[in-house]
């Protein structure tokens, strides 16, 4: 458990070091001391830690909006004592490297166990510096696991013969539509194809379609639907049926709607669970065959491109299944569990439900790793960044609505101690931004965006996608029209999170902002980047100003804590 202030304020920091060198453990600290450990079964013991370890400094930061996670790492720098000559003999082995040897580096109140330190990296010693056995050895400390090493969807996702097999139904044959072999089937989030655009003039006037569907089962004979019924794959996953759902003023329920060019009209299709041929459990939807008798009947063809629109179904399922995962939060928890990733995921769950109130509807039918799903499609919409920490992969979550009621701490720099390490620092007016468009509800088959929104200072031409926004307004008053790049989103599909999505973009781009450090008391270091706070110095004229922590900078005795204001001035209109 993280340390609280009053752990902080009394207690003296040292740090620890724990290398495991060819199967053997040696220890190293900022101070010579016993720490006491619990041995399973044993009780209570004591271990010696030598000194030898460097003084060190480690910051803990994030960039803003950073959509990648930086590396996790620190430098370090140890001399071996009397009797671990053993481990500098390792090191300077000219026939042999070192292997896989590790490090774990952490922060240890003296007088606590060994289990209450604060693990600050743990992972493997990478490029070894060293002289002769009584000169220091440097390395770096870099944690092992940032890189993702699984794809998603995942080989026993691919269509093929084992996957779907050739199956005789009475006397014709129904086997894949050759051209889609080895295609990876589309995995479905939210309701993609729900939130038609407005006057959409497609095949339907309410709906369009969305996520591709994958002819598994067709007559070869024919290659139609006209003897033999035609099976399309629409999810490589179990989906959710809507009980509730209604389109065109009759029930839905568990139904998709399927667009082709060929078709005159849309064809409304029952989606059912199978299991394919790896026993994975799938959804499909079925088109009868066409016969004599069946009238209007749609027609299916080998070659044929399908798509569907998730009217009365939805994507994969949330963790009570009670509804499809749509809100951002829930749909990267999902991700990362098919990732091969360690994942802090006590910590990350209170973040990421932050986000929950962002919809997503999408596909994806291309292996990728899930964190390059997450921070290339996902997180570019969201105040949210990924950090790696010891425990594994988390979120930090930028509230740049914050007020002084969020900040969880009061820094007065003028009635307890604290230093001003570098200068106020006034972000670019390049960064400036006060019209704001993004593009979203990415259609199937071309892969264009059909909507629009833009945030702007003013709408002379009535235009129904620009909006007055009071932030864009203020700022330029300030700094005159500056337009930013468009954003597209691949994910969103709905109005009211592509309003969300411009609202927080639009208070952090429409203002400047100020950064600075302190170097501030030891007990600081219980806060973490993403933290609420005030900030008083009147020195530099800030006066409870509302801020958020980007980095902390870990050391004994002190902690570096760098802020970013959240700007109020467009908020309050003081212009």
């Amino acid at each position: 458990m993280p340390w609280n202030r009053s752990d902080l304020e009394a207690g003296r920091l040292v740090w620890l070091l724990d290398l495991t060198i060819r199967g053997k453990v040696y220890r190293f600290s900022t101070d010579v001391l016993n720490v006491t450990i619990g041995e399973p079964g044993l009780g209570p013991a004591l271990v010696q830690y030598t000194g030898g370890l460097e003084f060190l400094e480690y910051e803990d930061a994030v960039g803003l909006l950073d959509a990648e996670a930086t590396t996790r790492e620190v430098s370090v720098s140890v001399l071996f004592q009397s009797g671990q000559e053993e481990g500098w003999q390792a090191i300077s082995d000219t026939v042999r490297d070192i292997g896989t040897a590790t490090g774990e580096l952490s922060l240890h109140i003296v007088g606590n166990s060994y289990e209450d330190r604060q693990i600050v990296v743990s992972g493997f010693l990478d490029s070894p510096s060293y002289g002769a056995v009584n000169e220091p050895v440097s390395f770096t400390l870099q944690e092992s696991d940032h890189l993702d090493p699984l794809q998603f969807p995942t080989t026993q996702s691919v269509i093929d013969q084992t996957s779907w097999p050739r199956v005789e139904v009475g006397s014709y044959s129904v086997n894949i539509d050759d051209s889609i072999v080895g295609s990876y089937y589309p995995h479905v989030f939210g309701q993609p194809g729900t939130h038609p655009p407005l006057l959409w003039w497609g095949q339907d006037s309410s709906m369009f379609d969305a996520t591709p569907a994958m002819l598994v089962r067709i007559d070869q004979d024919t290659e139609d639907n006209s003897n033999a019924t035609a099976t399309v794959l629409i999810a490589g996953h179990e989906t959710w049926p809507d009980a509730d759902a209604t389109y065109g003023g009759t029930s839905a329920a568990g139904e998709v709607l399927m667009f082709s060019d060929d078709w005159a009209t849309p064809h409304r299709a029952e989606a059912t669970h199978t299991q394919d041929g790896h026993g994975n459990t799938v959804t499909i939807a079925e088109f009868s065959y066409v016969g004599v008798s069946a009238g209007l009947r749609t027609r299916v063809q080998v070659g044929q491109e399908i798509w569907c629109a998730w009217i009365g179904r939805g994507g994969v399922l949330n963790a009570d299944r009670t509804a499809p995962r749509t809100g951002a939060g829930e749909v990267i928890e999902y991700l990362l569990t098919k990732s091969g990733l360690r994942v802090d995921t006590l910590r990350s769950r209170a973040v990421l439900k932050e986000v929950n109130g962002y919809a997503l509807d999408f596909w994806i039918n291309e292996p990728r790793s899930p964190i390059e799903i997450i921070s290339e499609d996902i997180l570019p919409a969201l105040p949210l960044s990924p950090q790696i920490r010891t425990e594994g992969l988390g979120f930090v979550y930028w509230k740049w609505d914050a007020t002084k009621a969020d900040a969880t701490e009061a820094i007065d720099v003028d009635r307890e101690f604290g230093d001003r390490v570098s200068p106020v620092d006034v972000s670019g007016v390049g960064e400036v931004f006060n019209r704001l468009t993004v593009r979203y509800a990415m259609t199937g088959p071309d892969g264009n965006y059909r909507k629009q929104l833009t945030y702007a200072h003013a709408n002379p031409s009535d235009a129904h996608d620009v909006i007055v926004n009071p932030y864009a307004w203020a700022s330029w008053t300030r700094y005159g029209l500056r337009e930013a790049p468009i954003l597209e989103l691949p994910c969103v599909e709905r109005d009211e999170t592509a309003l969300a999505v411009l609202d927080w973009k639009i208070r952090f781009h429409s203002q400047t902002r100020r950064s600075v450090t302190y170097r501030l008391n030891q007990k600081y270091q219980n806060l973490e980047a993403g933290d609420v706070v005030t900030l008083t110095d009147t020195a530099t004229g800030f006066d409870e100003a509302v801020c958020i922590v980007t980095g902390v900078v870990r050391a004994p005795g002190v902690a570096e804590v760098s802020f970013v204001t959240v700007p109020h001035w467009a908020r309050d209109a003081l212009v």
